[in-house]
């Protein structure tokens, strides 16, 4: 009986939502009888003069007050549902709007991006303000959203574009096993460049699921840290590359090298821990880079003796770390 009943007030949210739709913004809706994931239905938009313009944008359509939690003072209320839903709805193709039909058939909406959901382990929340009714008041912002030509995962080379080298390389190879959490994090650092230690620490601080919990947890990592040094932010990058060493993968000692060269100015003590951890795994050239460095005083300059490893290592072993080649160039300079 309970089942019958949520499913009566779900199709008469529809049908209200369809009437608003329909007959207030005067758009075409077509209704997406998917089960279980997916999108209600799809409005498409069109203009005063009838033209049909292709900008469309997907309706998760909910109803009954009791699907939602009224936040306080009455501003909105607050949806709940799974990270498998969110994953869904924020790869679409097309811009996800949660629409909520109370029970005297009042339609709000929000839309369904990386920075208007809050996530759990398991769960998302997201908050749907009664200022954003879904209807004629809001068709200006309903035609923002309508209009976005690219969703977040045709966004990403736009996000690659303006990022550091060091930053795309992992978020490349982290496409392959979790495409999704790869195109969150490119939109989250070029999104960040303007304070990009805030954006560095905030990941690092915060460790969201989506990230932490990733198959790509590792590349993820090595891409927040890449972006860190590339914008001078040592400490994030030394936390973030310390994630990505105690993260699962093939790369967890030289992520661990990457963290030691990171402190070398900022914590010493950690820095050498981490480099001489390193070098025991296998990652001697790096290691090598940075141990030298913290048997002077901070700040000397004088020229340091050459590693064993970088003396006996072949051209192209050295042609492969950058950063060995610019030690060797400023143990040149110096001497």
């Amino acid at each position: 009986m309970r089942r019958g009943k949520t499913a009566q007030t779900e199709r008469r949210a529809v049908h209200r939502v369809d009437g608003i739709v329909s007959d207030e913004l005067g758009w075409l809706f077509r209704e997406q009888p998917l089960l279980d994931y997916g999108v209600d239905a799809q409005a498409e938009v069109v203009a005063e003069d009838e033209l049909v313009t292709g900008g469309l944008l997907g309706l998760q359509i909910k109803g009954g007050d009791s699907r939602f939690v009224r936040v306080k003072a009455d501003e909105g209320w607050v949806f709940r549902d799974s990270n498998d839903h969110l994953a869904y709805w924020l790869g679409h193709s097309l811009p996800v709007l949660v629409v909520i039909v109370d029970t005297d058939g009042n339609a709000f909406w929000q839309a369904v991006t990386t920075s208007t959901i809050r996530e759990a382990n398991k769960s998302f929340t997201i908050t749907i303000p009664r200022s954003q009714p879904f209807g004629i008041s809001t068709r200006d912002k309903l035609l923002k959203f309508a209009g976005r030509s690219e969703g977040l995962l045709e966004s990403v080379p736009k996000y690659h574009a303006v990022l550091p080298p060091d930053a795309v390389g992992p978020l490349r190879r982290a496409e392959a096993s979790d495409r999704l959490a790869a195109a969150r994090l490119a939109e989250r650092l070029a999104g960040g460049r303007t304070a990009p230690g805030m954006t560095a620490a905030s990941l690092t601080a915060a460790r969201p699921s989506w990230l932490a919990h990733s198959r790509a947890a590792q590349d993820l990592w090595l891409a927040v840290g890449g972006y860190a040094v590339e914008h001078g932010q040592d400490r994030e990058a030394g936390a973030a590359f310390e994630a990505a060493a105690d993260s699962e993968g093939p790369r967890a000692a030289r992520a661990r090298a990457l963290a030691g060269l990171a402190l070398l100015f900022t914590d010493r003590a950690a820095a050498r821990k981490h480099l001489l951890r390193a070098r025991a795994e296998g990652q001697e050239l790096l290691a090598d880079v940075g141990l030298p460095a913290l048997d002077i005083p901070q700040n000397d300059a004088r020229p340091l003796d050459i590693p064993r490893s970088m003396l006996d290592a072949t051209e192209a072993e050295l042609d492969y770390e950058p950063i060995v080649l610019n030690f060797l160039a400023e143990m040149a300079v110096r001497r």
